[in-house]
């Protein structure tokens, strides 16, 4: 089976989340929030952009570094999406193969895309995560050791929440392990739990849910970790059955030694799909 040749139709997340363009950013934070796809498609009957989770926050601590006077946070919340979305972004067709898209995201760092039909409506979306399922139709040849990052920023549990999503936002990372003054594994805070910490934020009217707050407060734990003698296949499925989105690899002392995310995951499927058709000579 040439799994590459999967079309993306079979794939996509259908019926997906959507705005108009003239749309408040406040409801971009809470359809991101409420659906957890971490990205919105502006474009009810003709996509004309897309808004993510990084968006969002970067607009967040670029507008309120150190916190946000009202008048400042209602300029945030009722500026137009159109403002701030990604203008025409990367589209895939509902009959595109699997190979030919995840050709496009690896190489241009997309996260996701818009799937549309021949009218340029939205039709659904994938991301990362989708593209997981393809790893059962695939021999396991390859290890997590081989494509994981060995070189991880980490956090200490006493840094303020919108510090954390600042360096975030600078590194381009999705995600941060917390660790305690010895170095030690105790948490993990994603760009989802920030932008659900600013969702309730808007909700409570409350700026205490975001700003000030202690990343030990908004961190997931206990830490999900893996073996770097792991096949890739095998995380994958893990990732899809625990719906996370990474897995730590500790040392002996539970410090981090590196980390295999859905991004990494992707380029290794990446790879395994060229070898299958260099080897079918597809």
């Amino acid at each position: 089976m040439n799994v590459g040749k999967t079309l993306i139709r079979t794939l996509m997340i259908p019926d997906p989340s959507t705005l108009n363009p003239n749309d408040p950013l406040a409801e971009a934070i809470r359809k991101v929030n409420e659906f957890g796809v971490g990205r919105v498609i502006v474009g009810k009957e003709k996509v004309v952009g897309l808004v993510t989770t990084r968006d969002l926050l970067e607009l967040i601590v670029q507008e309120c570094p150190e916190g946000c006077p009202e008048n400042i946070m209602k300029d945030v919340l009722y500026a137009p999406v159109k403002n701030h979305m990604v203008c025409s972004p990367s589209v895939a067709y509902e009959n595109d193969l699997a190979l030919d898209i995840i050709n496009v995201m690896v190489s241009h760092d997309y996260g996701s895309m818009p799937v549309v039909d021949k009218a340029y409506a939205p039709k659904g979306i994938v991301t990362e995560r989708e593209f997981l399922l393809l790893y059962q139709d695939l021999p396991k040849t390859h290890k997590v050791k081989s494509f994981a990052t060995s070189r991880v920023a980490t956090i200490d549990s006493g840094i303020r929440l919108e510090e954390a999503v600042s360096l975030m936002i600078r590194r381009g990372f999705r995600r941060l392990p917390v660790v305690d003054s010895e170095g030690k594994v105790i948490g993990i805070i994603t760009a989802t739990d920030a932008i659900k910490a600013f969702a309730k934020f808007i909700e409570k009217k409350n700026p205490s849910f975001f700003f000030g707050k202690k990343v030990s407060e908004v961190m997931k734990y206990p830490v999900l970790s893996i073996s770097p003698e792991t096949y890739v296949n095998d995380a994958a499925k893990e990732l899809l059955d625990k719906k996370k989105g990474s897995f730590m690899i500790l040392d002996e002392n539970g410090k981090v030694s590196g980390i295999i995310t859905e991004r990494d995951l992707l380029i290794a499927l990446h790879h395994m799909l060229h070898m299958q058709a260099m080897k079918t000579g597809e």
